[in-house]
């Protein structure tokens, strides 16, 4: 199989605690996708970088920010619309906390503070009846330990969103759009170690975000 290119839209900088020891967001997904055939291309809407044709790529991933939809950017609004015309077009997406919010705005959406708070460490969420058939999710078990670290909530989703995971503190944990397009609102990518960074009240291993990365990219080299 030849190496697969994705367009890693990277919207923001790490938290300044991981920076010296785990690099930035997209240092992130390369360690852990280091094992996958896929080389990427990054660009950052946020700089007012101009976002690449995605036809060019094999597929798009969105990663995590520190910046907020509560309050829309002009970039953020730019960048909805890109990626609702990427989806569209049947491209390949994952997105990634920040980005999962994205994907969920984009398609009419609203983010907001999760009136329950932070929810941060190593946390469970549980895949819905739809998740459960969903690919993304394929051989995994219906409860997984997963890492978090936001603030913001997808809230109330409409149609063509589903919801394919939830937990207690955020009952929108995983979203599709169509067959080609994720959202995950944890950290597939994080480690216990990058968790621990960040002061987390809880961290365990999590053994189902490089499945679900591994099968995107499966999903990826077959679109």
């Amino acid at each position: 199989m030849r190496p697969l290119h994705l367009l890693m839209i990277q919207p923001g900088t790490a938290p300044q605690s991981l920076l010296p020891s785990a690099g930035d967001f997209d240092d992130w997904f390369r360690r852990a996708m280091e094992k996958e055939a896929v080389g990427f291309t990054v660009a950052k809407p946020d700089r007012n970088e101009a976002l690449p044709e995605a036809a060019g790529f094999d597929g798009v991933l969105m990663t995590g920010s520190l910046a907020s939809l509560v309050s829309p950017l002009p970039w953020m609004e730019a960048t909805a619309r890109y990626l609702r015309h990427v989806v569209e077009a049947g491209k390949p997406f994952l997105g990634v906390c920040f980005g999962h919010q994205m994907l969920a705005y984009a398609f009419g959406a609203r983010v907001v503070r999760n009136p329950q708070g932070f929810e941060l460490g190593s946390c469970e969420v549980e895949l819905t009846a739809q998740g459960r058939e969903d690919p993304l999710f394929a051989g995994l078990p219906d409860k997984l330990l997963v890492a978090e670290t936001h603030e913001d909530i997808v809230a109330e989703p409409p149609a063509p969103i589903r919801v394919l995971a939830k937990n207690r503190l955020s009952p929108v944990q995983a979203i599709a759009v169509g067959s080609n397009a994720w959202g995950v609102q944890f950290h597939p990518e994080m480690t216990e170690q990058m968790l621990a960074g960040l002061s987390a009240p809880r961290t365990a291993p999590m053994v189902h975000g490089p499945q679900i990365l591994r099968q995107f990219v499966s999903r990826v080299a077959r679109n």
